[in-house]
Formats: structure tokens, C-alpha cells, sequence
């Protein structure tokens, strides 16, 4: 195998969409372990209860080392906790895809395995460097004047 993927998944447990996924990465020759979400599930049942925000800063944190955060949402409307975990996700930034059946999960996963990771993208497009005739220093400012 490549390599462990590491998935969240957030809202309803749903372990036919896990088992999907799991097959689906294996497919790609990925192992597939998911995050531990129930401290950001916690957070936003604190945030219902009490309207208090404080708690997310951890929980949000741990998923910025997920390769992919879905969301799995249920097919009648959104539900207060499935609400307020898409809020704190969108208000911290964190990238992730609202799923609503298994068919759009394992697209998303899909999409995930065949982008480069961040790391290959780097090794693929070292940044460009130039030569100064004069000094070699690529961050030299004779390059920002006019000759």
C-alpha cells in the first residue's frame, strides 16, 4: 500500500459509507484510518446547549492534519449539530465536502486521491531559481531595478 489516508468524517456514523470508503482506497492501494471527530462533535453540542464557541480550537486543529473532512449530511434538513459543525468549518477555513449520499463520499474521495499531495506538488515544482550573471543571489534587489 501507498500509504495511510487519513479521513474525517463528521455527522451521522454511517458504517456503510465508512466500509465504501475503505474499499474505495484500497482500490487505490491506500489504507484509510478515520479521525477521531467527537470532540468537535462535543464542541458543537456545547455550542447548542450553551451558545459558547470556545471549545472548537483543539478539535478544529486536529482535522488541519486530515487529508480529507466530509461531511456526511442527512437527506431531511440540516440538523442543529450537522448546522453548527458545517459553521465552525466554514468560520475556521477548513476545507471539506458536504455529502449526502455515498455516490458524492466516494467522489470526494476520488478526487482526493488522485490530486498530489502537497508534498509531491512541492517535489514536482521546486521553486524557480535564477542565476544573477554577477552574484548568483537569487533575492539580490539588482534584479527589482531598472537597467
Amino acid at each position: 500500500m501507498d500509504g495511510e489516508l487519513v479521513v474525517a468524517l463528521l455527522g451521522a456514523p454511517d458504517t456503510e459509507l465508512a466500509g465504501a470508503l475503505s474499499r474505495a482506497a484500497a482500490s487505490f492501494g491506500r489504507d484509510l484510518r478515520f479521525a477521531d471527530t467527537s470532540a468537535l462533535t462535543a464542541a458543537a453540542q456545547h455550542e447548542l446547549r450553551s451558545g459558547d464557541r470556545s471549545h472548537y480550537a483543539a478539535p478544529l486543529q486536529a482535522l488541519r492534519g486530515c487529508r480529507l473532512t466530509l461531511l456526511a449530511a442527512s437527506a431531511a434538513p440540516a440538523t442543529p449539530i450537522e448546522a453548527l459543525l458545517r459553521a465552525a468549518l466554514l468560520r475556521d477555513g477548513l476545507p471539506h465536502a458536504v455529502v449526502s449520499e455515498a455516490a458524492s463520499a466516494l467522489q470526494a474521495l476520488r478526487h482526493t486521491l488522485s490530486a498530489p499531495s502537497p508534498d509531491d506538488e512541492a517535489a514536482a515544482n521546486p521553486r524557480w531559481q535564477w542565476v544573477c550573471e554577477r552574484c548568483g543571489d537569487v533575492d539580490c534587489e539588482r534584479h527589482l531595478l531598472p537597467r
